[in-house]
């Protein structure tokens, strides 16, 4: 009875499936340097040095962009919800059509994916940043600072520039409405000669 609780508690070292198979694939809990190891996927596996920095790359090209689509999710979000209040503030019924609705419910829409395409970019890196290789945590690192530059400084501002034009052009074309309009609240009243008035 003892031989076999011996020769049962000998197989695993040994068998396919035990701990003897995971050999040079080993995952530390600190940051490190070390070759091999394998990230997030069975495949994606780092044995040399080519393979690290085509590792670092593509994690640098995922984090910059996670963080432009993150940006232009919000401009495209605050945009459209600016054009949607703009739209129910009018007077005119045909901007409160079943066609409003659609288009809001196609926005919606488009959004919900986008975020799904968000969440996972998101968990995708953070599974690469707790693999602890610190090459790989800085590219993550230095690619959402560059994301967020390219984000912040080449996309919102040209934008921004385009929704000030926007309403500089909406607030000429509401004055001069109101100038050319009859009757309006800018039209001056009319002067009446005090001689005319006197002989009345």
């Amino acid at each position: 009875m003892d031989m076999d609780m011996d020769m049962d508690m000998s197989e695993p070292t040994g068998s396919p499936g035990g701990m003897g198979d995971m050999g040079s694939m080993t995952m530390t809990m600190y940051f490190n340097f070390l070759v091999p190891f394998t990230v997030v996927f069975q495949g994606w596996e780092i044995k040399d040095q080519p393979a690290l920095i085509g590792s670092c790359f593509g994690v640098l090209a995922i984090a910059i962009l996670y963080e432009v689509l993150k940006n232009l999710r919000q401009i495209w979000g605050a945009k459209m919800l600016r054009k949607f209040a703009e739209g129910k503030s009018e007077k005119n019924e045909q901007m409160t059509s079943p066609n409003r609705t659609l288009a809001f419910w196609t926005y919606h829409t488009l959004q919900s994916f986008l975020h799904i395409a968000q969440v996972f970019l998101a968990y995708f890196l953070m599974l690469v940043v707790m693999t602890y290789n610190v090459w790989l945590v800085v590219s993550a690192c230095v690619g959402a600072g560059l994301g967020y530059f390219i984000s912040g400084g080449v996309l919102i501002n040209p934008l921004q520039q385009t929704d000030e034009k926007e309403c500089t052009n909406h607030k000429m074309a509401t004055s001069s409405y109101s100038e050319e309009r009859p009757g309006s609240l800018n039209e001056k009243p009319p002067s009446y000669d005090n001689k005319a008035m006197s002989a009345l």
